[in-house]
């Protein structure tokens, strides 16, 4: 069993995968939110895993204004990331720096941008048209290997904003408890 940040038990074996770096540091930072404990499938992703940082209000310590602005996912290497939604693909786009890591891209569709950081790789090109389920990339380091450990960051914002913009994305990656 993990302790998350709030106190309340994290059993990772019900997760499908994990990456071994979260649970062998026990780094959950959920800000309270007992909804986002467990273990979780979605559309965006293949498997069951949990929710590492939760957006908002963080304690975390990677961020001096202590916002986070989207939903981090613990997952391995590798792990098929796919789209939720029917959009445009945009690769590395203005919106987005260096710290979403190389290997990143946002899915544009109908006014909002599904911003995906940390991919380890990509399998799409820049203003493809992709479906729900088609294959984005996979989960990965990039852009957070000193810190993090492998992990998929998703976030919403309006189209063509920047981070200041997002909103909790919970909604977006119809989450489902495992």
């Amino acid at each position: 069993m993990v302790r998350t940040s709030f106190g309340a038990a994290l059993d990772p074996s019900k997760c499908t995968a994990s990456s071994e770096y979260w649970r062998g540091n026990r780094r959950f930072y959920l800000n309270g939110e007992a909804s986002q404990e467990g273990c979780f499938t979605s559309p965006w992703f293949k498997g069951s895993h949990p929710v590492m940082l939760s957006y908002g209000r963080t304690v975390a310590p990677w961020y001096a204004s202590h916002v986070h602005h989207g939903v981090d996912v613990d997952m391995p290497e590798g792990t098929p990331v796919r789209s939720g939604v029917a959009g445009t693909v945009h690769v590395r786009p203005s919106t987005m720096g260096a710290s979403y890591g190389s290997k990143r891209l946002l899915v544009r569709s109908d006014g909002r941008d599904h911003v995906i950081g940390h991919l380890g790789e990509l399998a799409v090109a820049d203003g493809q048209r992709v479906q729900p389920g088609d294959l984005l990339g996979r989960s990965g380091t990039n852009g957070c290997e000193q810190q993090d450990g492998p992990h998929l960051h998703f976030e919403v914002r309006p189209s063509g904003t920047g981070y200041q913009s997002a909103v909790d994305p919970w909604e977006s990656l119809r989450m489902s408890r495992a």
